[in-house]
């Protein structure tokens, strides 16, 4: 019989030797690849940037000046906040001894980032509320701040994105789903992540990509409805997708994406496609396909486009 001890230890894969190999050999091979390309990077003079890299902090001086104009509203914000907070560790303490309680937040729908069933394991169950609380609390606290609607968005817009970057699921030590992964796999699956993020690091833009384009299969999950090209020249394509009905609509519909999307973001795969659904109501579906711009295109302009 096991002793207690020894029935309280994780237990520990061993890892696939093939797969352990390969994933060295992407982490080593990928790290190579992205020192050669930030050496290769540093050699080129940096562009101006496309935006304002100071918008960011003029905004947040903004709501932080908005803040303490009003003293009486950021107590009473103060006191809301605490309350928040002894609620939920009331009821962290409560789950811990055994009691079931609700929760205080749930994800939103569409939210998939807590989707698996280990989130709601009480440890896990706490951070993910405690990150929600943060989330609620400081859209709450912009969206009563004394800003002008435009300093307001741009507010709510820099603090979303960072809310987003700090999720514990992005985060492998508060991250179950990962954590489950890396036991199973031996740890190869954290290598199998290094090796990736180096990977991308290694590319032209050195930027992390969210899938691989190997994951992409044209006319599967990407331009999945049929159609032709009528007209090109050297700026565009425009493309036809004809309607799959018996009758169709006398008038025809044109798409004219933004210069930085492609056509193909209304078709990715059947399930999802706008120009699918489309065709199969009875409707001819004419969109522009722009074509990558490059140093043969350096004189064209708005006007152009």
């Amino acid at each position: 019989m096991a002793t207690k001890h020894e029935a309280e230890q994780v237990p520990v894969k061993t890892p696939d030797p093939a797969k352990l190999a390969d994933a060295w050999t992407g982490v080593l091979f990928n790290g190579a690849e992205a020192i050669r390309a930030a050496a290769e990077r540093s050699m080129i003079a940096p562009a101006i940037p496309p935006f304002d890299p100071l918008a960011p902090m003029r905004a947040f001086s903004d709501f932080t000046k908005s803040l303490w104009s009003n003293p009486a509203q950021l107590v009473e914000t103060q006191h809301k906040v605490f309350a928040d907070w002894a609620e939920l560790w009331t009821r962290g303490v409560d789950r811990a001894l055994g009691k079931v309680v609700d929760p205080i937040l749930t994800p939103e729908k569409g939210d998939r980032r807590f989707n698996d069933p280990a989130w709601n394991q009480a440890f896990f169950d706490y951070l993910k509320q405690a990150y929600l609380l943060t989330t609620r609390q400081s859209g709450d606290v912009i969206a009563k701040a004394d800003l002008d609607p435009a300093t307001r968005t741009r507010v709510d817009f820099y603090a979303r994105q960072f809310l987003n970057a700090i999720s514990p699921a992005n985060f492998v030590f508060s991250n179950p789903e990962a954590i489950e992964k890396a036991m199973a796999s031996g740890g190869v699956s954290l290598l199998g992540g290094l090796a990736n993020m180096l990977e991308d690091a290694a590319s032209p833009s050195g930027l992390v990509k969210r899938r691989s384009a190997d994951n992409f299969e044209v006319g599967v999950n990407i331009a999945a409805t049929p159609g032709g090209i009528i007209f090109q020249n050297e700026m565009m394509q425009l493309i036809h997708y004809k309607a799959t009905t018996a009758e169709v609509y006398r008038r025809p519909l044109l798409y004219i994406p933004p210069l930085v999307n492609k056509f193909y973001i209304l078709d990715l795969q059947p399930k999802s496609s706008l120009i699918g659904w489309l065709v199969d109501q009875g409707h001819d579906v004419f969109v522009i396909s722009w074509v990558n711009p490059g140093p043969e295109l350096s004189s064209k302009g708005i006007g152009d486009y």
